[in-house]
């Protein structure tokens, strides 16, 4: 009987200690589950916080190249006007002479305002070669993007062409017409308004500019 009882506490001892190993078996893979998931759900807090960063750099790198397209682009723009103003204030003064001619707005002497007309042609032609060869020279900035430099230099060729479409007017300033040098400024302008859109600014009146 004794020996009965003493086998049946052992196996009593025996059959809990195994369901303990069990449960700490269990347990222990529950930990390694947990902390499994946790270094996962770090690893994609960490992907998301990279991904997060890169896209504000890439954003404010974007914005800081436009300020920069920005800045050049005025800059070029203001000098170009400077090294062409003057010559192409003398044409201007021509025309406005000729529409006054033309128009009889108080125009006291005709005769002696169309002396006056063929002299300053004279000095707007010299004007305009003057203007040609500074074009000839000027430096389209670096730090724009190819297809930015093309565009501004095929517009400073418009503006080349529109100062010798003006001196062929100027060939017989009372009756020159001015027509083609006119679309040739145009298009000159519609290239470097197409400039100034593209990185988002308003662009001036380049008539008005280039007096």
């Amino acid at each position: 009987m004794k020996k009965l009882l003493l086998t049946l506490g052992v196996s009593s001892i025996l059959m809990v200690a195994g369901c303990g190993g069990e449960e700490s078996g269990d347990s222990n893979e529950n930990e390694e589950n947990q902390e499994s998931q946790q270094q996962e759900e770090t690893t994609q807090e960490d992907e998301g916080s990279t991904e997060n960063t890169e896209s504000t750099d890439n954003a404010d790198n974007a914005e800081s190249d436009q300020q920069s397209a920005q800045s050049v682009l005025m800059d070029t723009q203001l000098k170009m006007a400077e090294t062409v103003r003057s010559q192409n204030a003398k044409i201007v003064s021509v025309q406005s002479d000729v529409a006054k001619l033309e128009g009889g707005e108080d125009v006291e002497n005709p005769e002696e305002l169309k002396s006056s007309i063929k002299e300053k042609a004279k000095e707007a032609k010299t004007a305009a070669d003057e203007a040609v060869s500074s074009l000839d020279s000027f430096e389209v900035p670096s730090e724009l993007s190819q297809e930015q430099k093309d565009t501004m230099t095929s517009a400073i060729e418009d503006l080349k062409a529109y100062f010798n479409e003006a001196k062929t007017a100027l060939d017989n300033p009372l009756e020159g017409d001015f027509s083609k040098a006119e679309e040739k400024f145009n298009a000159f302008s519609e290239k470097m308004k197409g400039l100034y859109e593209e990185v988002d600014l308003v662009a001036p009146d380049f008539y008005k500019e280039f007096q």
